[in-house]
C-alpha cells in the first residue's frame, strides 16, 4: 500500500520546470519556508530603514539591534548546508548558556550559579577556539607573519 502511495506522487513537483519529485507534505514545506522567508527579509529591511532614519534611535542599543538586524538579513540570503554547522556551533556557545541562565534565576545561588556565569563570561574564549582556532585559519595566520617577515627583513 505504502508502495503504491509513492507512485502517486511521481509526477508532483513543488515549482513547474523543476525535475525533483516531493510528495505534497515536502512542498507544503518548501512553500512556507519561502514565504516567511520572504516575510522575515522584508521586516528585518523595514526595521534596519527604520533605525536608520531615526537618528534616536541609534542608541548603543539601537546599533546593536542594526548590526543584529543586518547580520540576519545577510544570513538568511546566504544561507549554505555550511553554515547550518555554524549556527549550531553558535547556538551550542551561546544557546546552552541563555538555557542556564534561565535555570539559574529560579533557583538560589549555588555552584550552578558560578558555573553558568564562568560559562557564559568565557563565551568570546570559546567562540575564539571554535572558529579562529583550526588549522585553515592557522595557516592564514602563518602566510602574514611569513609577508611581515620577508618586508621586515628587507627594511
Amino acid at each position: 500500500m505504502a508502495a503504491q502511495n509513492m507512485n502517486i506522487y511521481r509526477n508532483i513537483t513543488c515549482f513547474p520546470g523543476r525535475k525533483s519529485i516531493k510528495p505534497p507534505i515536502e512542498c507544503a514545506l518548501e512553500i512556507t519556508t519561502i514565504v516567511c522567508t520572504c516575510v522575515s527579509l522584508f521586516c528585518l529591511l523595514l526595521s534596519f530603514i527604520t533605525y536608520s532614519l531615526f537618528p534616536l534611535l541609534r542608541t548603543l542599543l539601537g546599533k546593536n539591534n542594526m548590526c543584529l538586524i543586518l547580520s540576519l538579513f545577510i544570513a538568511q540570503t546566504s544561507y549554505t548546508k555550511h553554515d547550518f554547522f555554524v549556527y549550531i556551533k553558535l547556538f551550542s556557545l551561546t544557546g546552552i548558556t541563555w538555557i542556564g541562565q534561565i535555570i539559574d534565576s529560579f533557583v538560589p545561588l549555588s555552584l550552578f550559579s558560578f558555573v553558568v556565569t564562568i560559562l557564559t563570561g568565557l563565551q568570546g574564549l570559546f567562540i575564539l577556539l571554535s572558529f579562529v582556532c583550526n588549522k585553515r585559519v592557522i595557516k592564514l595566520f602563518f602566510v602574514i607573519f611569513n609577508v611581515i617577515r620577508k618586508n621586515d627583513g628587507g627594511k
